[in-house]
């Protein structure tokens, strides 16, 4: 690494399990359809890279990172009791997104990668808290919730701050929306309290909502 990178770490494959996925996503396959995705499933990767970060600046809600500004009244709040924060970026990556003729076959393989993304997460969840000497390690990420939260506009200059996601073989699009699509950013924040995206939304029956004994309310 050169001293740009002194703070940086690259994973080109995290050790996710497929089996897992496959017991979550297809369910319903048997015979020659769960070996048709089973096959396509050896294609899918999942990368990720990690900035560490020690310094950076809040006045109310506005933040500077790395030279780059953030307007977020939540993110503010999160920052304002942290030392350190990590800079994440975590992509599952196959060589189609749709492979099927089939449209429950698409769908199911979706959920497949959907579902190694997130063990991606977890995984690297574990690599930055090895010894889970955090009480909480919070990930909040643009465009999360309501869109106050941490406006999705605000993914450009979170990928500045990354600075390399092209290492990863990931790029955002003219809209700010990530390529490949399932890919996940945002910051690890630890934090001595829970943080729960899911508190601030009114979506009550998204499929990825988290169960919370909190109300949508902020308690920020």
């Amino acid at each position: 690494m050169n001293p740009l990178e002194s703070d940086i770490k690259i994973y080109k494959e995290l050790p996710v399990d497929t089996r897992e996925a496959f017991t979550r996503s297809c369910e319903l396959l048997t015979g020659d359809e769960l070996e048709q995705v089973m096959h396509m499933a050896n294609s899918i990767t999942v990368k990720a890279m990690v900035r560490e970060l020690h310094e950076w600046e809040v006045v109310n809600s506005s933040i500077v990172i790395s030279d780059q500004s953030f307007q977020s009244e939540i993110l503010a709040n999160l920052l304002s009791q942290a030392k350190k924060i990590f800079a994440v970026l975590v992509s599952c990556q196959a060589p189609q997104e749709k492979p099927f003729d089939d449209d429950l076959l698409n769908y199911l393989w979706d959920q497949v990668l959907e579902q190694m993304l997130q063990q991606g997460v977890k995984i690297l969840r574990k690599e930055i808290d090895p010894t889970e000497k955090y009480p909480y390690l919070n990930l909040i990420s643009p465009g999360t919730g309501e869109s106050w939260l941490w406006p999705i506009e605000q993914q450009k200059q979170l990928f500045k701050v990354l600075q390399y996601p092209h290492r990863i073989g990931v790029k955002l699009n003219d809209y700010g929306l990530m390529i490949p699509r399932k890919t996940l950013s945002g910051l690890f924040i630890p934090n001595d309290r829970a943080f729960i995206a899911c508190d601030y939304c009114y979506r009550e029956r998204c499929p990825s909502r988290r169960k919370s004994d909190n109300c949508v309310i902020s308690h920020y």
